[in-house]
């Protein structure tokens, strides 16, 4: 039995086991406590074993029935071993025995402390139809259920209430934990708009200390916030709130359950309501209102006060909608409780069953990090007025079949790219829309992915593809490439808009299609947290393995919400027994700031991601700077996400991901046993010598065999020896030299130290610059572009001197595109690197010594504006200023942005058609959109 088959997964209890006959009598039960919070309390799972009681220091269990009761108390990042004790069940089992129990009554549940009553746990069914109700009306409309309660150690009871059938599981746990599973079903009434809310209502005399944690932000009181930010779609509002009350602290804890889904006509199924069912918080006197809104108003409706058709849609007669939530209760928690209830309760749980032995993951162990790198797209050019023949669209994301037919010409810089990308610590890359490849030649196009596939399995990087196409054509993937394509993703992000008819069953075909290859490969699915879809693929019976999502942040607002989005989709996932892909990450509309400002909020959004160990495999988007899309026609000047410069120097994100990939990735991985570092250097006279250093993060003595791996228009040897010993803790040093071939270019180049040890290899990069001037060619827009000190102007800048681009704050997206434009071509083409920042954002010393490259009018560009120059109304201009202290200033301007955008186009493209990382100059140009030659118009603003 394969592992991937061994995995038994948490769910509600709705979910009837079938025990095998020849079930194992389980010996042992881990517990690993992958948080870095502590946790006590109950853990639950499914298990194929025969009945019995485990034992730990800090912990015991049962297994009954096919499911297992665990009590823990763990500090974080430990493990816990339960070994069985004996067969059956105990009777004085401390699991069910507390100075805390939950009683039964007509219209819930007591909650007793030594027989002494501290509180109350009713339930209510909330249904006002037509389109006005909302969390108010949950409190004020209120009323018990009666439910028909049966059992002691497991609580279960039955009752319908305003057309809906309504079933409910309490799990009573010792230390004082109560989890309810509850399932909802319409079973009555027609299909029109309605308000539907399950309310709980938690009665405990003398409340004090309220607060919440509301979309990631804990707020002390009740009050959620009043502006609307895109990221309340993506969770479901309150995770947990707490209080105390009678000498006791409270805590309860939401589970996260799939948004509904409707038919919006035949075949065509849309998310209604909210992506989640939205959690809201409430208090009147003594009680808590705990509301679960089924059906209401969207997120955006519940501020903007608009009518979105896609509100108030009522659960579909005879299909449930099942809730989870727990009420935790303590004399003295620990700080944090609140989260670790949730993060253990709510996240990731992975089981895995080894026979004799059971392993509980509570949050990943580790996470596998990837990055998407597509060359055949990322490598385009498209300075608007000019772009790489044979481009067919101008947005994202394009091709050119007549400069992927030239793709040999580009395999050093894809050596070199994929092996920056695992010296980095990635594990996966994602080949994106590979259907693209579909407009080359057959032949040709698997030509390149056997060089592609080649070198990935070569530096053990695993393989994501995402791709459109026939079910032939995914198994010709599957087929060639099973060893390294490990998961597949179906159609990119296609859930995002739902589902059309015809799409089951397409996926289907694609599915089994590829399954039948290769039948490891999990293949999957993604929205955009629209995770109602997922229910709707099950219940029209498309198979899928993952459940996928991408996800954004938009600006620095709300950037705490990052890590209730992550609980959010693996806690959903683990309710439909997958694990969850983050196929794409990464941040919008952080363009304008520095790049030093940009780093710190990089690590604060990655970090929120990341710190609730609930994403297995996280893929950042993209990897490297590109040209590819048209300036003024798509690009919006909210991106620049990328962590890789053009020339593939690292961004100082690239700085911060790299920290947080050591932290998070698994123990046994290169980056964390054997980390390289080499030194930057430039070349003089053809040759350059870099420093190396190599720790050894291990426990034991390792022997590494070092070797020094270059590409393309660099050699790079050895100057010390080829072989080191390093002790645990230990470091060793070494140096490479790098040499120049004949006709090498200007520009920056990158080299690699290889290091095998026994089962693995290490890979460390290092950057080597050949710096000098650019090569300018005449002009290119002579009809559009000025330059009253001549056309060779641009020859008497200083690009040895220190160099800074800067642009208006508040200008508009065009001009900002063509200050990134010219700092990432400009960099490329001399081998040093550049600064870009806003003219307001300018530091005070790099006004005082660096030249300067200002990008946009006299009113968007404060600098430009004080110049007081002569600007002609019809042309782009380019002008030379001398500026104090020896100093220039190179000025690419207009009276409106399109003639900024031509200047600055002019001025690019004098260098670029001769720059070592230009594409132009591999497959040649042709004249662009701005001059009348519009290619395929493609999605601007995509999510």
């Amino acid at each position: 039995m394969g592992l991937l088959n061994r995995i038994i997964w948490a769910t509600t209890v709705f979910v009837v086991l079938i025990m095998e006959p020849s079930a194992l009598a389980m010996r042992s039960i881990v517990i690993r406590n992958n948080h870095d919070l502590p946790y006590m309390g109950p853990v639950t799972f499914l298990a194929n074993s025969a009945d019995g009681y485990f034992e730990a220091k800090n912990g015991i269990a049962e297994v009954a029935k096919g499911r297992a009761y665990v009590l823990i108390d763990m500090p974080g990042h430990s493990q816990l071993r339960l070994t069985r004790k004996g067969d059956g069940h105990r009777k004085d089992s401390l699991l069910f025995q507390s100075i805390l129990s939950v009683e039964p009554m007509a219209g819930g549940l007591r909650l007793l402390c030594r027989g002494v009553e501290i509180g109350r746990v009713e339930l209510g069914l909330v249904v006002v139809p037509g389109t006005e109700a909302g969390t108010a009306h949950a409190v004020s409309c209120f009323e018990p259920l009666s439910f028909e309660f049966r059992g002691k150690r497991l609580i279960t009871g039955k009752c319908q209430n305003s057309g809906y059938d309504i079933e409910i599981l309490v799990m009573p746990c010792a230390a004082g934990f109560v989890d309810f599973d509850v399932k909802l079903t319409r079973s009555e009434g027609n299909s029109e708009k309605a308000y539907v809310a399950l309310v709980r209502r938690v009665a405990t005399p003398g409340i004090k200390h309220l607060r919440m944690r509301w979309c990631g932000k804990v707020i002390e009181g009740l009050d959620e916030p009043a502006k609307y930010h895109r990221n309340f779609t993506m969770t479901h509002g309150a995770d947990w709130c707490s209080w105390r009350a009678g000498g006791f602290h409270f805590a309860a804890v939401n589970g996260f359950a799939a948004g509904l889904t409707a038919e919006e006509k035949p075949g065509r199924w849309i998310a209604v309501n909210s992506y989640y069912i939205r959690e809201a918080v409430r208090k009147d006197g003594d009680s808590v209102y705990l509301v679960s809104q089924i059906a209401g108003p969207s997120p955006e409706q519940e501020r903007s006060r608009s009518q979105l058709p896609t509100s108030y849609v009522p659960p579909i007669k005879g299909e449930p909608v099942r809730l989870r939530w727990r009420l935790a209760i303590a004399e003295k928690p620990r700080v944090g409780w609140e989260d670790s209830q949730l993060f253990v309760y709510s996240g990731f749980q992975r089981v895995v069953d080894l026979g004799d032995t059971v392993i509980v993951d509570l949050g990943v162990p580790f996470v596998e990090f990837g990055t998407s790198y597509f060359p055949y797209s990322t490598m385009c050019e498209n300075f608007d007025y000019y772009r790489v023949s044979g481009l067919d669209r101008e947005g994202w994301w394009p091709f050119s079949p007549k400069l992927w037919k030239k793709w040999r010409d580009l395999t050093p810089q894809m050596k070199t790219d994929l092996r920056i990308i695992r010296s980095m610590g990635f594990d996966w890359v994602r080949l994106h829309h590979l259907e693209l490849l579909g407009e080359m030649d057959r032949k040709d196009a698997l030509a390149f992915l056997d060089f592609y596939m080649s070198e990935c399995r070569m530096l053990g990087l695993k393989v994501l593809v995402d791709t459109a196409g026939s079910p032939e054509w995914m198994q010709t993937i599957a087929r060639r490439y099973s060893d390294v394509v490990k998961r597949v993703e179906l159609e990119n992000e296609i859930l995002i808009p739902g589902i059309k008819p015809g799409d089951a069953e397409r996926w289907t075909a694609q599915y089994n299609a590829i399954k039948k290859i290769s039948p490891d490969t999990q293949v999957f699915l993604t929205g955009n947290c629209n995770v109602g879809m997922f229910d709707r693929l099950l219940r029209l019976g498309v198979p899928f393995d993952r459940a996928g999502y991408h996800f954004y942040q938009h600006g620095p607002e709300w950037d705490i919400a990052t890590s209730s989005i992550a609980l959010a989709m693996a806690g959903y996932a683990r309710t439909i027994c997958r694990e969850p892909t983050l196929g794409e990450f990464n941040w919008k509309i952080l363009t304008r700031w520095t790049s030093e400002a940009r780093a710190r909020e990089f690590a604060k959004i990655y970090g929120g991601m990341l710190k609730p160990r609930a994403i297995p495999e996280f893929m950042q988007f993209h990897w490297q700077e590109t040209l590819s899309v048209n300036p003024r026609l798509t690009r919006q000047g909210i991106r620049h996400y990328e962590t890789i410069h053009l020339d593939r120097r690292p961004k100082p994100e690239a700085v911060e991901l790299m920290g947080l990939i050591r932290r998070y990735a698994r123990p046994d991985s290169p980056i964390r046993m054997f980390p390289i570092t080499i030194g930057e250097t430039v070349f003089r006279d053809g040759r350059a010598t870099a420093n190396f250093t190599i720790e050894n993060k291990t426990s034991r003595t390792i022997s590494l065999r070092l070797s020094a791996v270059a590409f393309g228009s660099i050699k790079s040897r050895l100057l010390t020896g080829s072989s080191v010993a390093i002790k645990p803790g230990g470091k060793a040093e070494g140096s490479i030299e790098i040499l120049l071939m004949p006709g090498a270019q200007v520009g920056t180049y990158h080299h690699f130290l290889k290091a095998d040890y026994p089962g693995g290899s290490a890979c460390g990069w290092g950057i080597a610059s050949n710096q000098g001037m650019p090569k300018f060619s005449d002009p290119v827009m002579p009809d559009l572009v000025e330059y009253p000190q001549g056309p060779g102007v641009v020859k008497q800048f200083d690009y040895a001197h220190p160099i800074t681009v800067a642009f208006g704050k508040d200008s508009p997206a065009l001009e900002l595109e063509m200050a990134y434009q010219i700092f990432n071509t400009l960099q490329s083409a001399t081998g040093r690197p550049l600064y870009l920042c806003s003219v307001e954002d300018l530091p005070k010393e790099r006004m005082a010594n660096d030249n300067l490259i200002l990008v946009g009018t006299p009113k968007t560009n404060m600098l430009i504006g004080n110049l007081s120059q002569s600007i002609p109304k019809d042309k782009g201009v380019v002008i030379l200023h001398n500026a104090s202290n020896g100093r220039q200033w190179l000025i690419l301007t207009g009276e409106s942005k399109e003639l900024v955008a031509a200047a600055a186009t002019e001025f690019t493209l004098r260098y670029w058609v001769n720059a070592k990382d230009s594409v132009i100059r591999i497959a040649g140009m042709e004249k662009g959109a701005a001059l009348g030659n519009r290619a395929k118009p493609g999605e601007v603003n995509m999510p």
